[in-house]
């Protein structure tokens, strides 16, 4: 017999290595615990957990999932002896054995997830030569960019760079700009993402405001054992346009890119560091990048206390391309007026983590400064721009039962906008408390949640709370059905309510009275994963609802007009609550990986369909000077209620094939034709200052965009690749009087040791 209380001391180490596991989850029938600096955790257990077998699962990122089964019998003889448990992880090279982390903020099998969530391993970006993370997102499944502003499953359309109804995040932090609410791409550490993560649907309860229409999670690689070491160096040409009279240069256009990453493990230290440069002369007339970026992360494990330290930074100097001169010269800017751009931007990231018994506690904060200082042209307003902002977060997360987890945290955010766009200086501060408990029993998992938020902007005050339900039954071993509803909201942004400046001649007028958004999303999904012979995968099917109220957008028009002589002053964007909308539509997703014969094949293969709506087109949001009420039928250039710069259809495919030392690989991107952009584009005096954008979406239509790739290992450390992006030299509009890129031809060079 054992006796009343006794106490097992257990080790979690690497299969291949023999080395420490740190950071594991180990759940029992009764708590879950994390494994120390050593790899140990230390288990008590009583005469009634152990009147039956001790069942012990383990999960950790980047490792296989591992259930034991320990009798009564087997403790005793442990404790008696004095001996440690030893629980051997093998390293995950299974597709269902992937590790997410942002649906519940603590590591869960994707299978186990309550959202419709899609993965993305590092392979994909590192063989793909891609250069800036905002070139990359759109061939993830139910997610696009127009401009730079990400969407998933259509919630968002084009917003003219204020604005974001998706959360990015870098290492469990918010990554959008305190002014604007953009990602400022090219700081995105893509030489040192180890995961990307994408959660669908509001999130606003773990997240807050912006995860209004999802999460965009970009976690950073941390050796788990010896050091890591990788480099890259690409080479690009971008060949002559389709058309010859869209050709504006003789000079032969190029984008060369290196970036170095390296991490390594000594004892309780881990670091890495990265760094990256590009040199990018664009494919279009008065665009072209030039940046440099270098990034370090360090963690400090003693015992059940980690310490951690990041930070990055990033300059740059480019110019950016806003609308064409027509589309004839499509690639040439609009009156050949560049606006030359110098950015610099830093982060520092310091977090604590400390387990005490079932209790997990973290702090993260995060600082961040942007400044960008443009070349302004003469006669036209001054753009430069800064902001510095603070985050901070405390969460705690304890097992309170065997069936029980109960999640909660407290949020404080501040920022400060320097610009005269803005009118100055503005400030805003965010406060949040949020709540979160999860039950689970047998194949049943339920999770109810509520967050409340206290918003700021130059002493305006506004507040809301949003709430939470979901629950997940495995069906099979392998099988989930899912079920969840969850509201969302969003705060304007300091550029939304309050920007005032003009391109051109067209001007950006500020709205100080825009409302919040508020909605709600629904979804019932299955996920099934498989194993067919040596292929494994899983399918993942879901239906999803959404509803928005107060839906922001920007709409041209005349405003601040009164007499004819200020016609041109008054002639530009303003951003208003255009009302309710509502989003519904089914998304599929397929990702696998196997062997036929000596072929190795990956592949990740998604379609989404989605129909969004203006649920009452006649609602008046605002007036126009010159022509009178205005609401979302008179703005909209098709007579369909389908909201604005929306795909109804989307079909994403990448799929890999590995022979010996060859690797070769085809991407494939349909996003069906935008039926609905702003009337004034085609139907205005704006076709004066822009024309041909009507003649453009007549023949270009739906976008069909093919990537291709051929790699030779040149031994186990090194690589060689071609490299074509946009194959068929496919002309794209994604937005008005914006074409995308020709074919271009790239060769990469990659290594590690």
């Amino acid at each position: 017999m054992v006796s009343a209380q006794v106490k097992l001391k257990c080790r979690v180490v690497e299969e291949t290595t023999n080395g420490a596991v740190r950071e594991a989850l180990v759940q029992t029938r009764w708590g879950h615990f994390f494994t120390d600096g050593r790899g140990e955790v230390q288990l008590e257990l009583n005469a009634r957990q152990l009147s039956s077998a001790l069942e012990i699962q383990l999960v950790a990122s980047g490792y296989l999932m591992k259930q034991e089964l320990i009798s009564p019998e087997q403790v005793n003889t442990l404790v008696k002896e004095n001996k440690v448990l030893l629980l051997v992880l093998k390293p995950s090279k299974q597709i269902l054995d992937q590790v997410l982390v942002t649906g519940s903020r603590n590591q869960e099998l994707v299978l186990t997830s309550k959202a419709s969530v899609e993965l993305v391993k590092p392979y994909l970006l590192q063989n793909k030569g891609v250069t800036n993370m905002e070139r990359f997102i759109s061939q993830i499944p139910s997610v696009s960019l127009i401009d730079g502003q990400a969407n998933i499953r259509s919630g968002s359309g084009w917003t003219y760079g204020a604005g974001s109804r998706v959360l990015v995040l870098v290492d469990d932090l918010p990554f959008l700009t305190g002014d604007a609410g953009q990602v400022k791409w090219g700081f995105v550490p893509i030489e040192s993402i180890e995961q990307i993560e994408v959660i669908k649907g509001a999130s606003s309860v773990l997240y807050g405001s912006s995860a209004l229409n999802g999460i965009l999670h970009f976690r950073t690689e941390l050796a788990s054992q010896g050091p890591v070491t990788r480099y890259q160096i690409s080479s690009g040409v971008f060949e002559n346009p389709a058309r010859k009279e869209l050709k504006w240069t003789n000079q032969t256009l190029m984008r060369n890119n290196l970036s170095f990453f390296h991490s390594n493990r000594k004892g309780n230290h881990r670091y890495a560091i990265s760094s990256n440069y590009l040199d990018d002369d664009g494919y279009r007339l008065g665009e072209s990048e030039r940046r440099i970026r270098t990034g370090f992360r360090y963690q400090y494990q003693k015992e059940n206390l980690i310490f951690g330290l990041a930070g990055s930074v990033y300059g740059s100097r480019n110019s950016s391309f806003l609308l064409w001169e027509s589309y004839k010269m499509g690639y040439t800017i609009l009156d050949s007026q560049q606006t030359i751009t110098n950015s610099f931007s830093w982060n520092l990231d310091p977090s604590i983590r400390y387990l005490k018994g079932n209790t997990l506690h973290q702090i993260r904060l995060r600082l961040m400064g942007v400044s960008n200082n443009l070349d302004n042209l003469p006669g036209q307003p001054s753009q430069d721009n800064a902001f510095t902002n603070a985050y901070a977060e405390y969460q705690a997360d304890r097992q309170v039962t065997p069936e029980l987890r109960i999640l909660g945290g407290l949020v404080w955010a501040t920022n400060a906008s320097r610009a005269d766009l803005y009118g100055g200086g503005n400030t805003s501060e965010n406060r949040a408390g949020f709540l979160q408990a999860d039950w689970k029993r047998k194949k049943l998992a339920l999770t109810l949640g509520g967050r409340f938020e206290w918003f700021s902007m130059n002493g305006a005050v506004e507040s809301s709370p949003v709430f939470r339900v979901a629950g997940t039954y495995q069906v099979n071993k392998a099988g989930m059905v899912r079920s969840s509803w969850g509201q969302g909201f969003r705060f304007p942004t300091i550029a939304e309510r309050y920007i005032s400046t003009r391109v051109g001649a067209l001007n950006v007028f500020s709205n100080p009275y825009l409302k919040p958004e508020k909605g709600w999303s629904a979804e019932l999904g299955y996920k099934q994963g498989f194993r067919l012979g040596a292929f494994s995968g899983f399918a993942d099917v879901a239906l999803f609802h959404t509803v928005y109220d107060d839906m922001m957008e920007f709409n041209f028009g005349y405003w601040n007009t009164s007499n004819f002589n200020q016609f041109a002053s008054g002639l530009g964007f303003k951003s208003f609550n255009i009302g309710r909308t509502r989003i519904s539509g089914m998304d599929f997703s397929l990702g696998f990986e196997g062997k036929t014969g000596t072929i190795q094949w990956q592949g990740l293969v998604g379609y989404t369909y989605s129909l969004p709506i203006a649920v009452d087109p006649n609602q008046v949001f605002a007036f126009d000077s010159v022509l009178g009420n205005q609401n979302f039928r008179s703005t909209r250039s098709d007579s369909l209620a389908i909201l604005k710069y929306r795909y109804e259809h989307q079909f994403k495919a990448d799929v890999q094939a590995g022979w010996r030392r060859w690797e070769c690989g085809l991407s494939f991107r349909y996003d069906s034709r935008i039926r609905n952009i702003d009337r004034a584009f085609i139907y205005s005096a704006l076709v004066f200052f822009v024309p041909g954008i009507a003649d453009a979406r007549r023949e270009l239509g739906a976008s069909r965009l093919l990537d291709f790739r051929l790699a030779y290992k040149l031994s186990d450390a090194m690589k060689i690749s071609l490299i074509v992006n946009n194959l068929s030299n496919q002309l794209v509009m994604r937005r008005p009087a914006d074409l995308g890129p020709p074919r271009m031809w790239m060769i990469q060079f990659a290594g590690k040791f």
